[in-house]
């Protein structure tokens, strides 16, 4: 597949992973929650894959791929260069045909500090790899933790 047929694949994908990214946003937000699309100008200027998140949740480097051939190692440099410069988490979502979704993500853990959570990112070497439900479990936690 090749051309536009491999395009539209690709913007399925995107509007398939962000349906279930809102999902998570309205569940935590409820009436307040933002509407995600897909970020349209993501070829020609750069960026994340999903437009629409308040500033103040744009707390991730989003990369999503639709696609058959497996090419992770440049996908992940792909969501490294749109994190680089910035605090946002680099998070790659992928999935093959009849696959479920699957995401690699920076380590992130969060401490308490007194009374304050501290969310700590480790270097972008230490990825891991992790199921869709475990990342929308960090997800809606880190909605939460910004939507205070």
């Amino acid at each position: 597949m090749g051309g536009r047929m491999s395009r539209n694949k690709g913007a399925r994908g995107e509007r398939e992973f962000i349906a279930i990214l809102q999902e998570a946003v309205d569940e935590v937000m409820g009436e307040d929650a933002p509407e995600l699309k897909r970020n349209l100008f993501q070829t020609r200027e750069g960026g994340a894959d999903v437009a629409g998140m308040p500033e103040a949740l744009d707390f991730m480097a989003l990369e999503i791929k639709r696609q058959e051939a497996l090419n992770i190692e440049a996908w992940w440099n792909q969501t490294l260069e749109q994190a680089a410069g910035t605090n946002r988490i680099p998070v790659l979502a992928y999935r093959q045909s009849r696959r479920k979704w699957r995401v690699i993500m920076t380590a992130v853990f969060t401490a308490l500090d007194g009374d304050a959570r501290v969310t700590y990112t480790l270097s972008s070497f230490a990825r891991i790899e992790v199921s869709l439900e475990d990342f929308l479990n960090w997800f809606k936690h880190m909605l939460r933790g910004q939507n205070r």
